[in-house]
C-alpha cells in the first residue's frame, strides 16, 4: 500500500500505533489531508496531545510529513496543486493584459498629441510665411515712401553714396 518508509523504528511505531493506524487510514482516502490535527482526530485523540516542543514526538512528526508528501503526490492534490497555480498563472496573464492595454493607451494618448502638435506646428509655419510675405511687402512700401514714390533700385543706390 505504501511506497515510502517511515524513519521510525519499528519499536515506536508499535508503541504509538494508534497514530500510525490514523495515518494508515488517512492514506487509503485519497483526498484527505495528513497533518497532525487528522491524524489526532482520527485517533480520537485532542490535538495538544502531541506537542512539538516534546523531544518523544519528534520521530511521529517526521513521519506525518513523510506520508503527508505522498498524500500530495496524488492525484487530488496534484490536481488542486495545478488548479491553484493556474489560477495564478491566469490572475497573472491578467494583471500583464491589463498593463499592456494601458501602454498602449498611453502610446496611442502621445501618437495623437505628437500628431496634433505637427499640425500645430505646420498651422504656425504657414502663419510664419504669411507674416514674413507681408512684412516684405510693408518693407518695400517704407522704401517706397521714404524715397519719395522714385523706386530706386538697390544698384543703383549703392552707386550714389
Amino acid at each position: 500500500m505504501m511506497d515510502f518508509e517511515f524513519t521510525s523504528d519499528p519499536e515506536y511505531r508499535k508503541k504509538y500505533s494508534h497514530f500510525y493506524k490514523a495515518i494508515e487510514t488517512l492514506l487509503k482516502d485519497p483526498k484527505s489531508a495528513i497533518n497532525t490535527n487528522s491524524i489526532t482526530k482520527q485517533a480520537g485523540y485532542s490535538r495538544s496531545s502531541i506537542r512539538k516542543d516534546r523531544d518523544q514526538w519528534k520521530p511521529l512528526l517526521i513521519d506525518i510529513e513523510i506520508a503527508n508528501k505522498f498524500q500530495l503526490e496524488k492525484p487530488h492534490f496534484v490536481a488542486k496543486a495545478t488548479i491553484k497555480k493556474s489560477k495564478t498563472i491566469n490572475a497573472n496573464a491578467k494583471e500583464y493584459k491589463e498593463k499592456y492595454l494601458n501602454i498602449l493607451s498611453a502610446f496611442y494618448d502621445l501618437s495623437r498629441i505628437v500628431d496634433e502638435q505637427h499640425s500645430t506646428i505646420s498651422h504656425l509655419e504657414n502663419e510664419i510665411q504669411g507674416k514674413s510675405h507681408t512684412i516684405t511687402e510693408l518693407t518695400q512700401e517704407i522704401e517706397s515712401i521714404k524715397s519719395d514714390g522714385k523706386v530706386i533700385p538697390i544698384t543703383k543706390k549703392i552707386n550714389y553714396k
